[in-house]
């Protein structure tokens, strides 16, 4: 017996101490690594969010002189003396402004000049400005007031002044350019006090500066020109400029220990004049730097005692197996030589254990073999007579097989080699119309066929079966039966041996009657639309491969109906099929017969035009389009417009493949509904618009369940009464259900719908929705009416029904108009805005209120208010949010209000989340406020003492007469 030289217990212990050594080295090495790595993402995680931070405090700088420059050259005293070119009338009037503009804004600069670049007039602190700065300035004010371009730039001398140069137009057309110079101080506060970071503004060493000033960095020549705790951070700016020869990003330790980080902020996008300001955020990292040292050290530390732990537990955990395998290998040659006896003195199992191993089962399975092995004759044995009793119930059941097959319903008969039937079951001879005995005349195989079904050579392929390998032979022919009828038989023949010994032909016949009528049905509908008759997707596809494959060129069409949900849902799915069926035989009609025209599905349609060019498709679409631009008659015997769009799509041209070929024709069409209803489009191979048409896609298919599925809910939002804390009436909000905890908001998808023309689907959605929960509630709260805002798209105010389709709702739901608000976005006039005031003008003589929501951003224009009958004007968030701490805003608001005012509107707060912006509002004589404070978007109606509003804050003398 072969002995162990060295034990396996040993190797093990050997082996798996290396594995945990260098498993040890490898966690403390690489915790070690993603702890440094962390320390470098964050370092950059705050650099970047400390240039974005400085670009967006002087974003905002630039943003709040933009809106300073809008506002002022449209005041009315200010606005008259720029029309009179009185220089000194102008300054009159700008003087109060400028005195509460320098202190609340710290301005620098206010002067405005004519078309021509000539100054109007205008103020300035001299003592801030010099007098090379001056005349730049104002070269720049005449170049933008010429060029009608703004302008924005920085300039540093003896100080920081950013300048927004903005031209103008008052309300009597006078044009000119406004200029507004403002401190960049109060950057440097705002950019400590947001990340706890000091800054600096460093400008290059001019005239005024000598090597004595406390401000003056000699190393990098420049000037510290403003310094967020100037009394601590001097004297470590001062010590790095010492350390180092250019002003860049580095980290500094200082005498006492104290690691402080600088970084040069980007200002790339800033254009400047005369200096080129430096800004340097000075950070202390000792905290940080600290907290990573103590983590490495304890990561080391325990990294080494998990190491002495699992050496010890290692040791433990394999003493014991190593000693059971000792004895089951000692067991094993027992069991080769026969010595089953000794054997199980070595695998006898010892005291059994509760959690059981590999070699706990293999020392049982061992001793199991050896049991085993002791029965193997009596196995054997017992498992032959069992394979017997197998194998005469194999015979008894190929005995019924064969008994059945005689009684199945196949024609099974035997025929010599001439084909003279010789015997045939009976389920044969009922069909053939021959139900007599077994012995009985039959007619010969080929009189029981019609003779052209018959394959040829027939009979001598019967004949020579004993030739063939495997000797059988196969065919279908059209059977005779009794009634007169054809059936289509599939024959099997093989040659067997009868029971004189003579050879012989089996033939079985199965009967495929039903089977063929029911494939020539199946495969028609297989290919064709059973509502229009054309063919299907899946035979169009075929066709398109086919094509494809042969490499011709050609076109492909792809027709979408227009509004066609709507028709089906309004004027009924008769119609709505009436109208598919015209498209069809439309399309039919006017196209080759060589073209393949086809529905894939809905109201989509595809056309193959082979051999066609760019100019014929145009050609064929511009036809098209034209033909099915008409009018149907609704079941109200209302007259409704009906167009279709067409987007085509040229082969190998724009594609090779037919799934990106009917995407290109598809991508097409959804431009082409893009452009407005009954509009064409030939596919323009774009990577943008092929990125964007996919995306749209997805949102589109999202937004077409919603509205089938009924996906969409209601939200609405109270607006208040600041003036009795009463709610005046309430916004609807439009949320989409995706799943059953996930709902989407509307910016998701409104942007696609815009795009893909299915946003008059979701106005009339919600506009219809909106009329039938206010006639529920009218119906249970009849004693206190409310109204709703209803936010409505550009493209439903601008069609010419939009009016008829609102008075129809209204009639419909016994709605007042009064009850409903119609609220627009301010940019929603852009494309027509004489049709988008008609249809308002109609609605506002009705009784409708009209509201103009997000004013103050995007196109704003106050000859809007002039135009529009508007009831309400929404002032845009941004003005709102910091309301309560920035007097600039104050400012712009109250300007707003009052002009609002003037015109007979009443202005409305939007983002109102605190109280103190309550206040405000109300000093500011705003009259509606709407945000979280009042109450959140709630699919449920909330009336003000559910929201508690009676115990907002109420406007004292002392708020009022701040």
């Amino acid at each position: 017996m072969l002995q162990a030289q060295f034990s396996i217990r040993w190797k093990a212990v050997l082996f798996l101490s290396m594995v945990l050594i260098a498993i040890s080295v490898s966690m403390v090495t690489l915790y070690t690594h993603t702890l440094l790595q962390e320390a470098d993402r964050t370092t950059q995680r705050s650099v970047l969010q400390q240039d974005q931070v400085l670009a967006s405090l002087l974003r905002e700088l630039r943003d709040q002189q933009i809106q300073l420059a809008l506002l002022l050259p449209n005041l009315a005293n200010v606005s008259e003396s720029i029309l009179g070119h009185n220089s000194e009338r102008l300054q009159s009037a700008l003087h109060p402004h400028w005195l509460n503009l320098a202190l609340n804004l710290n301005l620098n600069y206010l002067y405005m000049f004519d078309e021509q670049g000539s100054q109007l007039g205008g103020l300035h602190h001299q003592d801030q400005i010099g007098a090379l700065e001056l005349e730049q300035v104002r070269d720049i004010a005449r170049m933008a007031a010429e060029d009608v371009a703004p302008r924005y730039f920085m300039s540093c001398t003896t100080q920081c002044t950013y300048y927004v140069v903005e031209p103008f137009i008052t309300s009597r057309e006078v044009r000119g350019a406004i200029v507004i110079g403002r401190n960049i101080s109060e950057i440097v506060v705002s950019f400590q006090h947001l990340l706890d970071v000091d800054l600096g503004v460093l400008i290059p060493v001019s005239d005024i500066t000598t090597s004595t000033d406390a401000r003056m960095m000699p190393n990098w020549e420049l000037h510290t020109w403003a310094l967020s705790n100037f009394e601590t951070q001097a004297d470590v700016l001062k010590a790095i400029q010492a350390n180092l020869p250019a002003a860049e990003d580095s980290v500094f330790q200082s005498d006492e220990n104290i690691h402080y980080r600088m970084h040069v902020l980007q200002t790339d996008g800033v254009e400047t004049i005369n200096a080129q300001p430096r800004f340097i955020s000075l950070q202390n990292i000792t905290e940080n730097r600290r907290l990573l040292e103590n983590t490495i050290n304890k990561g080391i530390t325990v990294g080494v005692l998990g190491w002495v732990l699992a050496e010890l537990l290692l040791f433990m955990l394999i003493l014991k197996p190593t000693r059971q395998l000792a004895r089951i290998t000692r067991a094993l040659p027992l069991l080769a030589g026969s010595e089953f006896g000794q054997a199980r003195k070595y695998l006898s199992p010892r005291n059994r254990r509760w959690f059981t191993d590999e070699l706990d089962v293999l020392e049982r399975t061992a001793l199991q073999v050896c049991e085993e092995l002791e029965a193997l004759n009596q196995t054997v044995a017992d498992n032959t007579r069992e394979l017997h009793t197998q194998m005469t119930e194999q015979t008894r059941a190929r005995q019924f097989v064969s008994r059945l097959l005689d009684t199945a319903p196949l024609i099974i008969l035997t025929q010599s080699r001439d084909g003279e039937i010789e015997l045939m079951n009976r389920w044969g001879r009922e069909v053939i119309g021959n139900p007599g005995e077994m012995d009985s005349p039959l007619p010969d195989f080929q009189s029981l066929h019609v003779p052209d079904t018959m394959p040829e050579a027939w009979l001598d392929r019967l004949q020579d079966l004993d030739t063939m390998d495997p000797p059988r032979y196969q065919h279908e022919a059209q059977l005779k039966d009794c009634d007169g009828g054809l059936r289509y038989v599939t024959w099997l023949h093989s040659l067997v041996e009868s029971e004189a010994g003579k050879p012989s032909i089996l033939s079985v016949g199965m009967d495929l009657t039903k089977r063929v009528e029911a494939e020539n049905k199946l495969s028609w509908l297989a290919t064709h639309d059973t509502l229009t008759g054309l063919q299907n997707r899946h035979s169009f596809q075929k066709h398109l491969s086919r094509l494809l494959e042969r490499g011709s060129r050609g076109a492909l069409l792809f027709i979408d109906a227009d509004r066609f949900k709507y028709i089906n849902d309004t004027a009924g799915h008769n119609v709505g099929d009436s109208v598919l069926i015209y498209i069809a035989q439309l399309l039919e009609q006017h196209t080759r017969d060589s073209d393949v025209v086809a529905r894939l599905g809905g109201d989509e349609f595809v056309i193959l035009l082979p051999r066609a060019s760019a100019t014929t498709a145009r050609a064929v679409m511009a036809k098209l389009s034209t033909l099915l631009d008409t009018h149907l008659r609704m079941s109200d015997r209302s007259i409704q417009h009906f167009s279709c769009s067409l987007g085509g799509a040229l082969y190998p041209d724009h594609g090779t493949r037919d799934e990106d070929l009917l995407a290109a024709a598809d991508m097409a069409m959804y431009t082409a509904k893009q452009q407005g209803q009954g509009k064409w489009h030939l596919y323009d191979a774009s990577r943008a618009m092929i990125d964007r048409m996919q995306a749209d896609l997805t949102w589109q298919e999202k937004i077409r369940l919603a509205l089938s599925d009924d996906l969409f809910r209601l939200y609405f939002q109270p607006i208040l009464d600041v003036t009795d804390n009463s709610i005046s009436h309430y916004e609807v909000l439009l949320r989409m259900q995706n799943g059953p905890n996930e709902v989407i908001p509307p910016g998701d998808f409104i942007p696609v719908a815009e795009r893909t023309g299915l946003i008059g689907q979701i106005d009339t959605w919600v506009l219809a929705e909106s009329m039938k929960f206010l006639a529920a509630y009218n119906e249970e709260h009849g004693d206190s009416p409310i109204s709703l805002a209803v936010n409505i798209s550009a493209p439903s105010i601008q069609s010419p029904t939009f009016d008829r389709t609102f008075f129809r709702l209204c009639d419909r739901h016994g709605i007042s108009p009064d009850q409903i608000i119609i609220e627009i976005t301010e940019t929603a006039f852009l494309s027509d805005f004489q049709s988008a005031l008609l249809t308002l003008e109609k609605l506002a003589v009705s009784g409708c209120r009209i509201a103009l929501d997000d004013f103050g951003v995007g196109f704003s224009s106050f000859s809007y208010l002039k135009q529009m009958p508007l009831s309400y004007v929404k002032m845009d968030g941004s003005y709102v949010r910091e309301l309560h701490r920035s007097p600039q805003e104050q400012i712009f608001v109250k300007c707003l209000t009052e002009m609002v005012s003037g015109f007979n509107m009443t202005t409305i707060a939007e983002f109102v989340e605190t109280e103190e912006i309550l206040v405000v509002l109300k000093r500011l004589g705003v009259k509606y406020a709407q945000g979280y404070l009042i109450g959140k978007p709630s699919p449920v109606i909330e009336t003000a003492d559910a929201l508690g509003i009676k115990n907002l804050a109420m406007p004292t003398e002392e708020s009022c007469e701040a």
